[in-house]
């Protein structure tokens, strides 16, 4: 027997008449990129098993054949539908079918009923929910240095005239933003790998739109422009002023000929 790299087998010995034997077999332990289990069923039993697990059917030869791995989706399966002879075989109680495990099912009679093991060949996923701590942290950072700063640097640049303006700039291409996560994320039906890197070359992008940008820019002074504002609001005044003392002494001529008259 030859054994390849990275890969795992299992030796099955088991007694017959003739004297004990063995078969080697090959174990899957690669897990699935959508998550679900991988399940497989070995039959100790010298009549053949039907079973049916969720979607997917199984046909389980007899002594000691191995069936292929297949797919389940995750959940608990506590009946499962068991063919062979009437006698035997009723329901099945496979347990709890967890996220990227996989599992072989031995089936054996006892008692005049067919019962199933478990091994578990992979075990399943086990992330602990603190390892959101560290991303929420980070998003937090990112967040407070990006959005403050940028608001607080739209509203010292802008004249006072227009620092709401602006701030509702900011807000607006923020919920553009959300829009762009919408489409990808919904309408594109893209694999979540192949979005996160769509999202990654937006933002480089961004990045050297926004480094070029940030290059050519002239600083302005936020005292000299409210500086600049109070003076244009004096002058507006004044004028405002004039206007009104024009338009009086429109008035009282006006009055004065048609006293005359």
């Amino acid at each position: 027997q030859t054994f390849e790299e990275q890969k795992a087998y299992s030796l099955v010995i088991y007694n017959t008449n003739s004297g004990i034997k063995c078969k080697m077999v090959e174990d899957y332990i690669k897990k699935n990129e959508d998550g679900n289990p991988n399940i497989r069923f070995f039959n100790t039993r010298p009549e053949p098993v039907n079973l049916t697990v969720g979607r997917e059917q199984f046909y389980v030869p007899s002594d000691y054949s191995m069936t292929p791995n297949k797919s389940v989706d995750r959940g608990e399966y506590p009946s499962v539908n068991c063919s062979a002879r009437p006698e035997t075989c009723d329901s099945l109680n496979l347990g709890l079918l967890d996220f990227g495990a996989s599992y072989t099912f031995i089936l054996l009679q006892e008692s005049g009923t067919i019962v199933a093991k478990r091994m578990e060949d992979v075990e399943a996923n086990n992330v602990h929910v603190a390892w959101q701590i560290p991303q929420y942290v980070l998003l937090t950072a990112g967040e407070v240095m990006f959005s403050i700063t940028g608001l607080e640097f739209s509203y010292s640049q802008a004249p006072t005239n227009m620092k709401s303006v602006l701030q509702a700039g900011w807000l607006l291409t923020v919920a553009f933003g959300n829009v762009i996560v919408l489409i990808v994320a919904e309408g594109a039906g893209l694999e979540q790998w192949k979005e996160f890197l769509l999202f990654a070359v937006l933002l480089l992008g961004v990045c050297v739109i926004f480094s070029i940008m940030a290059y050519f820019y002239t600083n302005n002074d936020p005292e000299q422009l409210d500086k600049i504002f109070l003076e244009d609001s004096k002058w507006d005044e004044d004028e405002d002023d004039n206007m009104k003392k024009k338009n009086e002494e429109i008035q009282l001529n006006k009055a004065g000929k048609s006293t005359r008259l």
